[in-house]
């Protein structure tokens, strides 16, 4: 896989950046919601460990796979914005799947909790998910350091989970982009959603 114009320039003043709501974020709500997630999730000690990392790393495995062969039979032109970007980072893409695979795709030992719908997922993972529902996607670091230390000062997160944290929020991103994708490819003209915002979130974080 050779294309991977955007990925190229990360950094460089001349690509533009997707539109993005951050400026307007309010950092008092952020921080709201953030002591809102921790004080909703509870601590179970009797689970150190799931299939749930190996579970969705599998699971987006097949879904990547399908949308790669799709871009190989496919061509960038006259395609609208969403599908080129699929289209340009393709190979950060799947370089960030396999390290996904890597780091994630097998138990560890981490601690889990139960949330506010009753599913049981890694605290790491339920912190990763809870930011970016929170930011709708579009990661920015500092906001990011400030809802990690508010989820803190209700449930203190240990030092394998703050490792973790990266990791977790790499894997729900290219689950979000794995389900957009799966429609951009489909139908190339598709009109922008929030795709790009979450690869240059994925390229960012």
């Amino acid at each position: 896989m050779t294309r991977n114009t955007h990925f190229g320039i990360i950094g460089v003043d001349e690509e533009p950046r997707p539109e993005s709501p951050a400026a307007a974020r309010d950092p008092r709500t952020l921080r709201a919601q953030a002591k809102k997630l921790a004080d909703s999730l509870s601590w179970l000690p009797n689970t150190p460990s799931s299939e749930v990392f190996p579970q969705r790393t599998s699971a987006l495995t097949r879904a990547f796979g399908a949308i790669f062969a799709a871009l190989k039979r496919s061509s960038a032109k006259d395609a609208a914005e969403d599908f080129r970007w699929l289209y340009d980072n393709e190979r950060l893409l799947d370089t960030e799947l396999q390290n996904a695979v890597s780091v994630l795709g097998s138990r560890t030992e981490i601690p889990h909790v139960r949330t506010a719908d009753g599913t049981v997922i890694p605290r790491a993972l339920a912190l990763a998910e809870g930011y970016l529902e929170a930011v709708s996607s579009d990661f920015m670091e500092q906001e990011f350091v400030a809802f990690v230390e508010t989820f803190q000062e209700t449930a203190v997160l240990q030092s394998l989970e703050l490792r973790m944290l990266v990791p977790a929020m790499k894997l729900v991103l290219l689950e979000q982009i794995a389900r957009l994708g799966r429609g951009v490819v489909s139908n190339p003209r598709l009109p922008a959603q929030n795709l790009a915002i979450c690869i240059r979130s994925l390229q960012e974080v």
